[in-house]
């Protein structure tokens, strides 16, 4: 091939990269608001769970919290509906890039991340908040919808990282208060003296299991043997031997009629003890629940990052792209949701 005809197939190639279609992101949308409605149900469903449980101030302080993770759902769903609407329209110049910054500030804001709009503000800006405004000043510059998607992804990895780093600490807030509630319980004075009660009679009735009762009867056995003969024909060793089990059987039926008193004391601390027992039971299996769905919420947001990554890769290189996995992963904390409301 000539130096001419390889220009012309560059020329082709180039032409036919740049005429080839932005990739279809409506999935990665789609999955955004799947997983913003299940954590705005989701954190709804935990505050419930706590002003249930009388943990007002907990409940409060979750509720508070969540109001901002509210807005940033909000705000995730306006940046996916933004990068839908960019790339149907094709739109590759200034202001697809003017758009993108609108919603990446918008997403920022939302978290609760301050953009500093002046350099003095900068410079007493957090390191988050300087960071963001780098990768926004270099959209601004951007001359193309690729590059100012490459500047903005970081970005938004940075704000789902303090989203995800809010859900983890809301979950610390619900995990928290149902021990402390489990804990109030079992030490609450009067059921701490239950308790304890309870607990001696179980200890000794576990030293009474170590001994062997089933011996008794042939103790008995023995005993009557002996007893039989004369005593006057017993030898000294036989009564030696008599005078012990003698012994031994009578400590072991005082064992065996008080295993049976401590059965009856037992079963007696089991009108309050089951209620309490399947209270508890119920307090950690709302605590278990919770907890699957705050570490489901984690997991997801940081897979959102990730699927945002994989989109940005694939408007790029025009490669087709789906968030199938995120749209799971959302639903997956739905359905965590909704075993909450169950409970």
């Amino acid at each position: 091939m000539d130096r001419k005809s390889a220009r012309i197939l560059l020329l082709v190639i180039s032409l036919s990269a740049a005429c080839t279609a932005l990739p279809e992101v409506g999935s990665f949308a789609d999955a955004t608001i799947e997983l913003n409605a299940a954590l705005k149900t989701g954190g709804a469903t935990a505050v419930a769970e706590l002003k249930a449980i009388d943990a007002d101030k907990q409940a409060k302080d979750l509720a508070a919290a969540w109001t901002v993770r509210d807005k940033t759902g909000v705000a995730l769903v306006a940046y996916g509906e933004s990068l839908r609407a960019i790339v149907d329209a094709g739109n590759q110049g200034k202001e697809s890039a003017g758009k993108l910054i609108d919603s990446v500030t918008g997403l920022a804001t939302a978290a609760g991340i301050t953009i500093p709009g002046s350099s003095a503000a900068l410079a007493v800006a957090g390191d988050t908040a300087r960071f963001i405004y780098g990768q926004i000043s270099l959209m601004r510059s951007a001359k193309s919808l690729e590059a100012a998607l490459d500047a903005a992804e970081p970005a938004v990895t940075r704000i789902a990282e303090v989203l995800a780093k809010d859900l983890r600490q809301a979950g610390e807030i619900f995990d928290l208060a149902m021990t402390e509630l489990e804990d109030s319980i079992q030490t609450e004075e009067e059921m701490q003296v239950r308790l304890g009660y309870r607990m001696a009679l179980t200890d000794e009735r576990g030293a009474l299991y170590a001994l062997d009762l089933s011996t008794i009867s042939d103790l008995r056995k023995r005993i009557h043997e002996l007893m039989k003969q004369d005593a006057a024909t017993l030898t000294a060793e036989e009564k030696k031997e008599l005078a012990k089990i003698r012994e031994e059987e009578a400590n072991l039926t005082a064992a065996e009629a008080r295993l049976i008193e401590i059965q009856a004391l037992i079963k007696a601390t089991d009108q309050w003890h089951d209620p309490l027992e399947a209270r508890l039971a119920e307090i950690r299996k709302r605590q278990r629940v919770g907890i699957a769905f705050f570490a489901a919420a984690v997991a997801t947001t940081t897979r959102w990052a990730a699927a945002h990554d994989r989109l940005i890769q694939a408007v790029k290189e025009r490669r087709p792209y789906s968030a199938q996995s995120l749209m799971e992963a959302a639903v997956q904390v739905r359905e965590l949701t909704g075993r909450m409301r169950e409970l």
